[in-house]
């Protein structure tokens, strides 16, 4: 039975099933999309795209089913209302045992030896609904975030046609497996800012790695870490490597990589890079005979801080891509040193008003110091949307002013 529906996600498997549901001969009234790839293949096809965002429903046309797939956000009960029949989730994960955000990364870290993908009916909580369609597969040995999500699109790929025989035919729903469920949110993340902890076994320093190993992809969460004399470094890779010694001793250090000893065995490290200064850092390098090793104090406190950090991510992400910092002018030869600084005596908006005159510029952003822990978070944060007609500024046009230097 020929049906339309709406389609809503960001990624290369999404333009995939929707391939798939046009060529049995379906159609496909809107596309819900803000990733760019996405919207160059529905406007090929002749496809309607909207913008996710406030105001959705209203602008969605009614259709018989909506397919979530590879979409990160939840969608709200008017969305779903504008489905006659329905609304379908791709999840990257077995349920119920990984539900919600970066399943493969969570599976990976709790050691789990197999995975899987899972097409369900959005009803419920988040990924509660019933099943249509799944496939398991094992975790292989070396899998990494990259490879296992990549692994999670092949099977969501492969198992879609059966979902749009069911879509077609009738569907025949059946409740998630019995078992312990857990919920992954947005802003959950690793322990200790994914510091590693040389005290424990390879095995488990492996696994922190690969789980946290996003490749040449955005990584949602956080990166695998190390602290030596040169700073923290983040870790790209590792692999199981030949030693033993003190937990934190460095057995060799070459273009080979940072062979580094465990609780039991060794690893080798790889793709390391500065936090702090950024650029690539080779093995061969650093100086270190003993890394130190991460305290349980110290553990609790990067913890505490990626915590609190966290659901601030999206919303400084958004700040630094649109980033319009104001101009200042190369210090004059004898100038102080902090010729252009203000005291922190007055308002932000009378500080950004002294800015902007000060610089002649219409608007522009500036930074905030913010609570630093070197190599873990900066120590300044971008403040937007100061502009000489701005609202925020114009309140606070006629009151007691600031001398700029």
């Amino acid at each position: 039975m020929s049906f339309c529906a709406l389609l809503i996600g960001t990624e290369t498997l999404t333009a995939q099933c929707g391939e798939a549901i046009l060529a049995r001969g379906h159609r496909i009234e809107a596309v819900v999309t803000d990733a760019p790839d996405l919207r160059r293949w529905a406007e090929t096809h002749g496809l309607q795209v909207l913008p996710p965002g406030p105001g959705l429903a209203d602008r969605l046309p009614q259709a018989d089913w909506i397919f979530s797939i590879a979409n990160l956000r939840l969608l709200p009960a008017a969305v779903l209302a504008r489905a006659r029949a329905g609304a379908v989730n791709f999840h990257d994960g077995p349920l119920p045992a990984h539900a919600g955000l970066n399943a493969p990364v969570w599976a990976l870290l709790a050691g789990e030896a197999e995975h899987g993908v899972t097409w369900h009916l959005i009803e419920g909580g988040v990924d509660e609904g019933r099943v249509l369609e799944e496939r398991r597969f094992p975790i292989a040995p070396g899998d990494t975030a990259l490879t296992l999500n990549t692994r999670c699109f092949e099977a969501g790929l492969e198992s879609f046609p059966a979902v749009l025989d069911q879509i077609e035919t009738g569907i025949r729903p059946r409740p998630q497996a019995e078992g312990p469920r857990q919920l992954h949110r947005r802003d959950d993340r690793p322990a200790a800012f994914g510091r590693i902890d040389f005290t424990l076994p390879a095995e488990q320093v492996l696994r922190l790695v690969r789980a946290l190993d996003h490749g040449r992809y955005w990584n949602p969460l956080t990166t695998a870490k190390i602290a030596a004399s040169a700073g923290v470094l983040n870790v790209g890779s590792a692999e199981p490597a030949p030693g033993a010694g003190a937990p934190g001793t460095v057995l060799s250090a070459d273009d080979a990589g940072l062979v580094v000893a465990c609780g039991t065995g060794a690893v080798r490290l790889n793709r390391l890079s500065c936090q702090i200064k950024g650029g690539a850092i080779r093995p061969s390098t650093l100086t270190d005979a003993v890394l130190p090793l991460l305290s349980a104090d110290e553990a609790a406190l990067l913890t505490a801080a990626l915590t609190e950090a966290a659901p601030r991510d999206p919303a400084l992400r958004r700040a630094l891509r649109a980033l319009d910092p104001l101009p200042l002018e190369a210090r004059p030869a004898g100038a102080a040193p902090d010729w252009h600084r203000l005291p922190l005596s007055a308002s932000l908006p009378q500080l950004a008003l002294a800015l902007l005159r000060a610089t002649g510029a219409e608007a522009g952003d500036v930074a905030l110091a913010a609570r630093a822990l070197p190599g873990y978070l900066a120590h300044w944060a971008p403040q937007q949307g100061f502009a000489e007609e701005g609202r925020i500024v114009e309140q606070h046009r006629g009151r007691a002013g600031l001398d700029v230097v």
